[in-house]
This record gives C-alpha cells, structure tokens and sequence, in this order.
C-alpha cells in the first residue's frame, strides 16, 4: 500500500480573501517570516491559553465541554464520530494554511502555535527522554519548559509527533479554532477570524471526520539521520536525529525526480524499472 500525501484543499474554492485594506497572513507566511520571533514573543498568558484550548478539547472527550461554536456546524456526538483513515491524506501544513488570520491580530501568533500541537502531538516516551537529558545537564524545569516554545528544532529534529485518530484530532482542533476564532484585537476591536476563515476551519473540520490529516495506523512518518559515513547522526544530548516525510514537500521532490529522469521518453515497463532501480 502506497500513501502519497497531497497538496489538497478538498472542499474550499480557490478565492481571494473577502476585499479589505487589512493584510492577512497564513500558517505559511507565518511559519517562513515570522516563527522564531513569535516563539521569542509569547507571553505566560499565551501559554497559558494554549494549554486551555487543548485542556478544553480533552474536556470534550469526557462528554464535559460541548464546544458550542457560531462560526462552525454543530458538533457531532463525540461517540458518533467515526475512526476513518485515507490512503491519500491532506497536507497538515496546508490544512493549517488555510485559516489566513490578521497580520496584526493580537491572537494570531498564540493561535498558530496552539493549532500547530492540536494537529501533531508529541511522543510522550521521546519527550521524557529528552527531557530527562536536558535534566541531567542541569536545566531546571521552568527552562525544560521554555524550550519547547524557544527551541523547537531541538525537539523536532529528535521527537516524533504523530497526528491523531479523527475522534481525537476533531476536538483538538475544534478547541482551538472555538477559542481564538472570536479573540478581539484591543486596536482594531475586530476578531481574529472573518467570515471567510470560520468557513475555511469548518472545512478542515469536516475533512479530519473524513481521515483526511490522521496518520494510518502501521505507517511511520520519520526516517533516521545518517552521517556522510552511514552513522546515526546524534544532537548534543546523544538523542537520535530524525526527519519528518509527512507533508507535501517529500512528496513534491521525488515527483520533481521522476520529471528529471523521465522527461519526455517513451519507455516500456523494463527500462522503466532499471531508472528507477537507479534512481
């Protein structure tokens, strides 16, 4: 069985945002232009909220929180939700792409943030190791904790996320959108999402249910780093480094691959094995 993870809006229309002298921004323009900043910029109480909209969303779960939302369809019972997965997925980065918030909205960079851990979560047992590394060299809790705001790329580049089943990942996501959809910017007194990004987060809603952004069970999204001698390559806590081949940008580059050694050629089924056998 092959996944090809594709660069697919599903069920939005390619539009331009509603007409507006405001500039809006995408988790792409975000994550490209403005990440390490932001990370530098978030406050306790940023902190603070982000860790709610995910508690609110566990809440849920436990039949607690119904995550009542005008902006979105009515929530369907969390038991009638059911596990589906997709052998061809959307992309996450996409996904999180396509609510284009205010530049300057208050909210914008907790929201990003917050949506970027509803989509993915952490390994728990790659976490505690590399926690109780930085431990043993010292650090105290209060900076172990900063550093998974301020130092991502050490986590990423050594813990493996995985994105959830639907029944799980529809409320993470859910939670966040509910809670910094309606978020109001104390300078222009206007929310962080329009009437074009509530439709857009309703869309990726309804895709999750689909299995659309769920890692299949019995796939593994992450390759080892190797050294240019064929060692596993290590960071400075002796963790393993790893690389991520969930998203379009692994998939975009072998296609480019295939254009390069095929080009225009006509060939059979045996020369076409040999290229790629090659390749």
């Amino acid at each position: 069985d092959i996944i090809e993870i594709m660069d697919c809006d599903f069920q939005d229309d390619v539009s331009d945002l509603e007409e507006s002298d405001e500039d809006f921004v995408g988790w792409e323009d975000y994550s490209q232009e403005e990440w390490a900043n932001e990370l530098k910029a978030l406050t306790q109480d940023d902190i603070s909220k982000l860790h709610d909209a995910i508690f609110e969303s566990t809440n849920t779960l436990d039949g607690k929180v119904p995550l009542q939302c005008k902006g979105l369809s009515e929530p369907p019972k969390p038991e009638g939700i059911v596990d589906r997965f997709s052998a061809v997925l959307g992309d996450i980065f996409h996904a999180m792409n396509r609510t284009r918030v205010p530049v300057k909205h208050e909210a914008k960079k907790a929201f990003f943030v917050s949506l970027m851990n509803a989509f993915l979560v952490w390994n728990p047992k790659k976490l505690k190791e590399l926690e109780d590394k930085m431990r043993e060299n010292g650090m105290s809790e209060k900076e172990i904790a900063a550093q998974q705001y301020y130092n991502r790329k050490l986590y990423t580049g050594c813990v493996d996320r995985y994105a959830p089943s639907p029944k799980i990942l529809y409320w993470r996501v859910r939670a966040v959108y509910a809670t910094y959809g309606n978020e109001i910017d104390s300078k222009t007194n206007k929310p962080l999402f329009n009437a074009e990004a509530w439709t857009k987060a309703d869309n990726v809603l309804k895709e999750i249910l689909q299995g659309f952004y769920s890692d299949p069970p019995g796939f593994d999204m992450y390759n080892k780093r190797l050294s240019p001698d064929g060692t596993l390559m290590k960071n400075k806590y002796g963790m393993e480094m790893i690389e991520c081949c969930r998203g379009t940008n692994r998939t975009e580059a072998y296609h480019k691959q295939l254009v390069t050694t095929f080009g225009t050629w006509h060939m059979g089924v045996e020369m076409s094995d040999c290229l790629l056998a090659d390749r």
